[in-house]
C-alpha cells in the first residue's frame, strides 16, 4: 500500500514543473515520509499551484469566447458588403458622392475592425508569453479553442439578410477560416516574441 501511494504521489507531482516536482519528491524521500504523507503533501502543493492557474485559464477562456463573438460579427458584416460589391457587381451605383462615401466608410470599418481584432489577439499572446512557458502554452491553447468555438457558434444563426451570401463556400467557410488564421498568427507571433524577451530579461 505504501508503494502504491508513493506511486500516486509521483503521478500527481507530474502536474508541477519537472524541477519543482523532483525537488518536492526528493525532500519527501529524505524526510522519511510515508506514502500517505507524500500524497497529501504533493496534492496540497499542486492545489496551491493550480488554483491561480485555473483562474487564469478561465479568464483566457472568457477572453477567447468574447473575441470569437466579435470576430463572428466582423465576418458577418464583411460578408454582406463583400457579397454586394463583388458578387452582385453593384459598382455602378457608386457614381454618386453619397455612394462612394458609403463604400469608403465600409472599407474604413473593415480595416479598423481587422486591426482591433489583431490588437486583441496580440495582447493575449503577449500576456501568455509573460507566464511560465508551460502555462502560457496551455492558456494560449484554451484561448484559441474558445475563440474558434465562439466564432462557429456566432456564425450558426444566419439571418435572411445574409443567407444568400453565406450559401457560398468562400463566405461560409473561407472568410471565417482566414479570420481565425489571422488570430492564430498574431497571437503566436506576439507570444513567441514576449516569451523570448521575458526569458532574456529574467
Amino acid at each position: 500500500m505504501n508503494q502504491f501511494t508513493w506511486w500516486m504521489a509521483s503521478q500527481v507531482a507530474r502536474l508541477l514543473e519537472p524541477r519543482r516536482a523532483d525537488a518536492l519528491l526528493g525532500d519527501l524521500c529524505e524526510s522519511g515520509a510515508n506514502g500517505f504523507e507524500a500524497l497529501s503533501t504533493v496534492a496540497g502543493v499542486v492545489g496551491r499551484v493550480w488554483l491561480p492557474a485555473g483562474t487564469a485559464l478561465l479568464a483566457y477562456a472568457a477572453a477567447g469566447w468574447a473575441l470569437g463573438r466579435v470576430a463572428a460579427a466582423y465576418v458577418r458584416i464583411t460578408t454582406i458588403y463583400a457579397w454586394l460589391y463583388v458578387d452582385q457587381r453593384t459598382w455602378g451605383h457608386i457614381a454618386s458622392d453619397a455612394a462612394r462615401h458609403e463604400l469608403m466608410t465600409h472599407v474604413f470599418r473593415f480595416c479598423v475592425g481587422g486591426l482591433g481584432i489583431a490588437i486583441a489577439a496580440g495582447l493575449v499572446g503577449f500576456a501568455a508569453g509573460r507566464s511560465q512557458q508551460r502555462w502560457g502554452r496551455n492558456a494560449l491553447a484554451v484561448w484559441l479553442i474558445c475563440s474558434a468555438l465562439s466564432l462557429a457558434v456566432g456564425l450558426r444563426a444566419v439571418s435572411s439578410v445574409n443567407a444568400a451570401a453565406f450559401a457560398q463556400a468562400p463566405y461560409r467557410f473561407g472568410l471565417p477560416a482566414l479570420v481565425l488564421l489571422w488570430l492564430v498568427v498574431i497571437a503566436a507571433m506576439t507570444w513567441d516574441h514576449s516569451r523570448k524577451s521575458f526569458s532574456a530579461s529574467s
